[in-house]
């Protein structure tokens, strides 16, 4: 659908700029537009597939015909397709109906005409008069339609090389591929593909002090902190310090220049310190990212606790920096009585993995659907801000064993 009304924008800014219909430019354009026919075939099913379907659809066939763009509809009977869409097309095909009177119904006339039974035997309306008509075989044998189909198609697309645009879907894996374009700065991270929308889901890691990826179990967060991790070492002038509490990111040592799974202490002093410094300089500051894999084991290793609190302080202050956490929910909840967890614990926007998004109660949601539910793979994420939610199939980089569930 939102295909087809780019398409129709574009037509009518064309049509507006030569100050001609649609059948006048056909005539006069080196370039015409080609009329497109647009097939949908069982609008029940269409329908219910799509809860935006009946408040996006009734606008575009209601301005398609002006501009070159043919809607075809089959449905079961006329109550299916509402009078909202039934009143924008010009003419009615109406095949074996098992009731009778739905025929007046369609063609709203006086005079009634009941097709003889059988095949493809029907009625149409010409003004005021009723016709019966016999549609036509393309094969002598009906069974053998399905062949001689994909034969001329096989046919038409070898002598025609145009093909249509490929319609947007969400990938079974986003790789690096989707999104590589897409990443440019801190504030913009590209995070997945929106479900609904199909387009690029952006996450802002600098808008707050500490930014959360949690799920029911730490592991479960690990494929798609991966990929963010390979994203954010792409993202020029930026700095990026990873504390692995568990070892779950070891493999990834190479890779990350400021990897540390030990020495907490010393580490994190010296970074407090080191922007605490840079803070203070008159250089073009660089975006500081420090990500803690495992902030519950990550706390108990660290000997002098203060210097945690210290560290989301400086953090604070500096403007281009932030703390990403990743952590099983109950391993966080069971922090938010520590002194630092309602002053620099984000828990307005943030990002949930896998199932179980229903049951938590770090990150707030407002509304609660059926969909929270479901048991879904790690390969889906939630984006969690002020309350509201989006489901995105997250970023999937290295392709490993998901937890089992829905996706």
């Amino acid at each position: 659908m939102k295909m087809i009304q780019e398409e129709i924008i574009s037509r009518k800014k064309v049509l507006a700029e030569h100050g001609v219909d649609f059948s006048s430019y056909l005539k006069s354009a080196e370039k015409p537009f080609p009329v497109k026919v647009i097939i949908m075939n069982n609008y029940d099913a269409i329908n219910e597939s799509d809860k935006n379907f009946y408040d996006t659809f009734p606008g575009i066939i209601r301005d398609s015909e002006r501009y070159g763009i043919i809607f075809l509809i089959t449905a079961s009977n006329m109550s299916s397709v509402p009078r909202k869409i039934a009143q924008s097309c010009s003419a009615y095909y109406a095949l074996h109906l098992n009731d009778e009177s739905d025929y007046l119904g369609i063609f709203n006339v006086k005079k009634k005409l009941i097709p003889r039974g059988l095949y493809g035997r029907g009625v149409y309306q010409d003004k005021d008069l009723l016709h019966e008509f016999q549609t036509a075989s393309i094969v002598e044998n009906k069974e053998n339609l399905n062949t001689f189909l994909n034969e001329k198609f096989k046919e038409l697309n070898e002598r025609n090389p145009k093909k249509a645009p490929r319609i947007p879907c969400v990938p079974e894996q986003v790789t690096l591929e989707y999104v590589e374009d897409k990443i440019k700065t801190m504030k913009e991270v590209p995070i997945g593909i929106n479900k609904d929308t199909i387009e690029i889901t952006r996450f802002n890691f600098l808008q707050a002090t500490t930014n959360l990826i949690i799920a029911n179990k730490l592991e479960y967060t690990s494929c798609f902190t991966r990929s963010l991790i390979d994203v954010l070492m792409k993202i020029e002038n930026t700095i990026i310090i990873v504390f692995d509490s568990n070892d779950m990111l070891i493999d990834k040592k190479d890779k990350i220049v400021n990897y540390y799974n030990n020495n907490f202490d010393d580490v994190t002093e010296k970074i407090a310190n080191y922007i605490t410094l840079k803070s203070t300089t008159e250089e073009e500051k660089k975006n500081i990212i420090i990500l803690i894999y495992g902030l519950d084991k990550y706390l108990n290793k660290l000997e002098n606790k203060t210097l945690f609190e210290n560290l989301l302080k400086v953090i604070k202050q500096y403007e281009v920096s932030s703390m990403i956490i990743c952590e099983a929910t109950k391993k966080l909840k069971s922090l938010n009585l520590e002194r630092w967890y309602e002053e620099y614990i984000n828990t307005t926007d943030g990002i949930y993995i896998g199932k179980g998004v229903a049951d938590q109660s770090v990150l707030r949601i407002n509304n609660y659907s059926q969909e929270l539910l479901k048991p879904y793979k790690n390969n889906i994420l939630f984006l969690i801000s002020e309350g509201d939610y989006t489901m995105v199939q997250a970023l999937e980089f290295e392709k490993i064993d998901q937890e089992k569930g829905e996706e």
